[in-house]
C-alpha cells in the first residue's frame, strides 16, 4: 500500500504510546537522490511539528558521517544530524539506531527500483513499518 500512494502514509503500531514529535529520524538511501519536492515536504512536516530532524543512513562499508552537499542543502542539516552508520541488516540498524536517538517518528521516502529490488525493498518497508515501535510516515 505504501508503495502505490501518492499521498502520505502514517503507519502506526498498535501499542504506540501517542505523544508529541520532537525527533524525526529519516531512514536515508544514498543511492537514490532526494527530489525538491520530497524536501519541501519533508521541511513543511519539521515546521509543522516543531520537530528536529535526525538523518540515517545504513551501509555495509565504511560509514562516512559527511553529509551529502545536495541533501544537507535541500534539508539545511548540519554534519551533526547526520549519521552513516554499518550494519548488514538495514531494518534492524534503523530500529536500533531510532531507539538511540529517541525518534519519535521515522520518516521514510520510496525510492525508484528495478523489479527484482522493489521485491526485497517492499519486504523491508513491510518489516520497517511493522517492526518500528514509533510511527512511519511514508512520502513520496
Amino acid at each position: 500500500m505504501a508503495h502505490g500512494t501518492q499521498v502520505p502514509l502514517i503507519i502506526v503500531p498498535q501499542a504506540t504510546e501517542l505523544r508529541k514529535v520532537k525527533r524525526v529520524l529519516f531512514a536515508y538511501d544514498r543511492k537514490q537522490s532526494l527530489q525538491p519536492s520530497q524536501a519541501e515536504k519533508v521541511l513543511a512536516l519539521l515546521q509543522f511539528l516543531d520537530a528536529q530532524l535526525e538523518i540515517v543512513h545504513v551501509t555495509q562499508g565504511t560509514p562516512d558521517n559527511t553529509p551529502p552537499a545536495a541533501l544537507a542543502e535541500a534539508l539545511r542539516i548540519t554534519p551533526a544530524q547526520y549519521r552513516e552508520i554499518q550494519h548488514t541488516d538495514l531494518v534492524t540498524a534503523i530500529q536500533d539506531y531510532a531507539g538511540d536517538v529517541n525518534a519519535d517518528l521515522l520518516l521514510a521516502i520510496p525510492g525508484e527500483y528495478g523489479f527484482f529490488a522493489e521485491i526485497f525493498h517492499r519486504s523491508a518497508t513491510k518489516k520497517l513499518a511493522f517492526n518500528a515501535g514509533i510511527p512511519v510516515l511514508v512520502i513520496r
